[in-house]
């Protein structure tokens, strides 16, 4: 997103360039600024006030930049932002099923006696996020040791919810165990996917179009750039 200082006037553009000097028209840098500044902020408020994933927000807001370049004719400004949660954020994700690529990945296996694909997976799960009763139980295991009289929890907890719900039929802490990898104790279950595996399809999500919602700034900014602008050359007139 490209907001030029001033308006493609070339009568105005040479008197300020040649005659006095855009050096002169320190107001107008200065809302140039101001006007960057208001639309990266709103931009912000617009992504955090949004339904997306917190983790999403927080990676686009994170690719946020903003530059002012001088040339011989005017100053430019530019508020931008990228990358691929932004395109999540902004585009939206087209539902797809998970399986193909997790059979189609390295760490995929072969059944000697089928020749199907399948994969073990791991879903950690961090104690903190487990239902009291249950992160009870789990401080107790041993390593190894599966845990036992939660099978179904899963399936009537307002802990399994969402995107977590629709990827196994059985209950969400079913096969919970504790056990240690990479020198770290980890807690969680362990998986096996293949190709008649049930869920494992990621939802559709619709995109924001947060950006395409900030034409409706512009009028703001330009006012305050005009506003500017008018001061500067009083000023320059004065003089």
């Amino acid at each position: 997103m490209k907001i030029v200082s001033i308006i493609d006037d070339k009568s105005v553009i040479n008197y300020i360039t040649k005659e006095v000097g855009l050096d002169k028209f320190k107001n107008l840098k200065n809302a140039l600024n101001e006007g960057l500044n208001y639309i990266q902020d709103n931009w912000k408020s617009r992504i955090v006030s949004c339904s997306a994933k917190e983790g999403w927000k927080r990676k686009y807001i994170e690719t946020f930049y903003k530059t002012i370049t001088e040339n011989d004719n005017n100053s430019i400004g530019e508020v931008g932002a990228g990358g691929m949660y932004a395109n999540f954020i902004e585009e939206g994700i087209k539902s797809y099923d998970m399986k193909i690529g997790m059979l189609n990945g390295r760490q995929a296996r072969i059944n000697k006696k089928t020749g199907e694909r399948y994969l073990i997976i791991f879903l950690q799960k961090f104690l903190k996020e487990l239902p009291p009763d249950v992160r009870k139980s789990a401080r107790k295991l041993d390593y190894n040791e599966v845990l036992k009289g939660f099978d179904e929890i899963g399936q009537r907890s307002k802990y399994n919810e969402g995107f977590e719900k629709s990827t196994w039929g059985g209950g969400l802490y079913k096969g919970f165990t504790k056990t240690r990898m990479k020198g770290q104790t980890q807690y969680g279950t362990f998986r096996v996917v293949t190709k008649n595996s049930q869920g494992w399809i990621y939802p559709n999500i619709s995109g924001h179009r947060i950006f395409q919602s900030l034409d409706n700034l512009f009028p703001e900014v330009m006012r305050m750039m005009k506003d500017a602008f008018l001061e500067d050359l009083s000023i320059v007139k004065k003089g």
